[in-house]
């Protein structure tokens, strides 16, 4: 925060009511009277977490940060986490469109939380072409609350480079490297680990046989290339014991980050300076203009919903580290001349489908393994290639619910008991069973899995300005593509995940199968992708230094999957935080 002055204090106390103020509260615990009844989630938040009006009026007033964070999302914590590493000294400011409204992972909340993803938990800020709308493709949305869309996520986590492998297409050399470099801290910022070393019950034995059948039968799974034990985001951290399962989200350490820089300030000397949030404050877009040294373009002020926030020393880093959409609409309201024909002019996404089957326990089936008695799941994943050398993954989800001879809970009972339970504990809530399924699956091997498959950067796919929408924060208009190549690897892909299937439940256990679901596209990338040199890519929005074109020399940076020239088929959260982190060390100096 800024230093309080007199002029500051003047602002914010011009009767001087501090002047008649005692050292302690004269209302307290309901003496002499009941006090203050109505509290919000936000307003209880903000006595230590979050920016309240008084604070936020001496923010835009006198406030001068370091860093100004747009999103609260994964690459928002990666970014301030390393930047504090760096430096704890830091003054950091972070800006988020929404309130608060869960404290982690959905999944890992009470039931009627878990219910919440399909209902009020993503709005849609752009505006569909008649296109892609007529396609039926369901399209993921963006998630308007504190913690983005990291509360609702699938925590999958693969790596998109390594020693022997490349899942990197048409990235320039220089962000492959990096990504080489950076991959064992994001384990460690989001606890991510291979499911087959999970020191938890629930990944006991059946999570063993998923990995050996798939391992040992990948030659007859068509155009599979590997497969290997899922790696997760845990919600443990490294290094600690793993039991009691979670799945991630930014929420906590976000907030354990504020925590703790403001211990860090409240030391004397101060070790640290404390991050300030802001939620509710809707980013609209930036003013630039040209410095007086060299004309070059910077950021002098930055728009919100609850008022302007003077970047007027020009040294003030504008992070955007919202979803690609939210970004590149920001960009294409306070820069549209120099991105004209570059900002989402490429848009690439992954489509996917989910395939249920389930097949009973045989001995030949087990070997020498004995199944448990409580509910158990596997995590694995299968990549691949289409004939078109596109790329395809299978997150693969195993579950096993031995059956309970002493239970007297009617069927129906049963079942919606065992889908609460799994829908709480998969790794992947979108192949989780209903109720209706499970009824009658106990005792059986369930395997779900989830079909991804990269939508590629040659097709009719783009985000463009709509000028005639005055809401600047939905101003977008978007268009998905689904060409015959597309359609020839998405039949590919649910192929080869039924092969999967087949191979893990081997020939020695019939197979049958408990749904398929519609095919829809999500996961967004590309609209602002990155490349070595802008002036020959005339389509690229994003510099090697994480700044867009014609601000080379500003204050202004972006993150996120929007900078990926192609989506691939892998869940992009691991790769873009190791970006966010990147982007870090390179703007702050490392202090003792």
């Amino acid at each position: 925060m800024a230093q309080i002055t007199a002029e500051v204090l003047s602002a914010l106390d011009p009767h001087h009511v501090s002047a008649v103020m005692s050292g302690k509260r004269t209302n307290e615990g309901g003496y002499p009277t009941p006090g203050q009844q109505m509290l919000t989630a936000t307003s209880a938040m903000s006595r230590n977490c979050f920016v309240d009006d008084n604070t936020w009026r001496l923010i835009a007033e006198n406030g001068e940060f370091d860093d100004i964070v747009v999103g609260s999302g994964f690459c928002a914590l990666a970014y301030i986490d390393q930047a504090l590493r760096q430096n704890r000294h830091r003054k950091i400011l972070l800006l988020d469109r929404g309130g608060f409204w869960l404290p982690d992972h959905f999944q890992n909340l009470p039931l009627p939380f878990q219910f919440a993803v399909h209902s009020v938990s993503e709005t849609f800020p752009w505006e569909l072409t008649h296109k892609t709308a007529q396609s039926g493709k369901y399209l993921s949305g963006s998630s308007p609350f504190f913690g983005g869309r990291s509360s609702f996520w699938s925590i999958w986590s693969p790596r998109a480079v390594g020693p022997d492998f490349d899942l990197m297409d048409d990235f320039p050399e220089s962000m492959k490297q990096t990504a080489l470099g950076f991959y064992d801290d994001v384990d460690k910022l989001l606890h991510i680990k291979p499911a087959n070393q999970i020191d938890d019950p629930v990944f006991q034995v059946v999570q063993g046989l998923f990995d050996k059948y798939l391992q040992e039968g990948l030659g007859s799974i068509k155009r599979a290339v590997h497969a290997e034990p899922a790696r997760l985001a845990t919600g443990v951290p490294v290094g600690a014991p793993t039991r009691g399962f979670r799945q991630f989200s930014a929420v906590g350490p976000l907030l354990e980050i504020n925590g703790y820089q403001n211990e860090l300030a409240q030391k004397n000397p101060p070790a640290g300076r404390p991050v300030m949030i802001a939620t509710d404050a809707v980013v609209k877009g930036f003013e630039v203009e040209p410095t007086n040294d060299d004309n070059k373009l910077v950021a002098r002020v930055l728009h919100t919903s609850r008022g302007p926030l003077s970047l007027r020393s020009g040294k003030t880093n504008v992070i955007l580290a919202t979803g690609v959409i939210p970004t590149t609409t920001i960009l294409m309201n306070s820069i549209p001349d120099q991105l004209h024909g570059r900002a989402g002019s490429r848009l690439t996404a992954h489509f996917r489908s989910h395939i249920k089957g389930r097949f009973k326990v045989s001995k030949e089936w087990l070997g020498d393994a004995t199944l448990p008695s409580h509910p158990v799941i596997a995590a694995c994943h299968v990549r691949g290639r289409g004939t078109s050398k596109l790329q395809w993954h299978i997150q693969v989800n195993g579950s096993y619910k031995p059956v309970d001879k002493s239970s007297t809970m009617k069927s129906k009972e049963l079942a919606h008991e065992d889908a609460v339970c799994f829908a709480g504990l998969a790794a992947d809530y979108g192949t989780t069973l209903t109720a209706e399924q499970w009824d009658g699956s106990q005792g059986y091997i369930i395997v779900s899995c989830s079909t991804l498959g990269e939508l590629p950067t040659d097709t009719d796919s783009w985000v463009k300005h709509n000028k005639s929408n005055p809401d600047v924060t939905t101003n977008v208009r978007l268009q998905i593509d689904v060409t015959p190549k597309t359609a020839e690897l998405w039949n590919e892909t649910e192929e080869s995940t039924f092969d999967a299937v087949k191979v893990i439940a081997s020939k020695q256990a019939p197979l049958s199968s408990i749904g398929t679901t519609t095919q829809k596209v999500g996961r967004l990338a590309s609209a602002l992708y990155m490349a070595k040199n802008l002036e020959e890519d005339k389509t690229a929005s994003v510099d090697l230094n994480y700044r867009p074109y014609g601000l080379e020399a500003g204050n202004v940076y972006v993150t996120g999957a929007g900078l990926l020239p192609t989506a691939g088929s892998w869940n992009p959260t691991p790769t873009i935080c190791g970006y966010a982190q990147d982007l870090a060390k390179k703007l702050v100096t490392e202090v003792a």
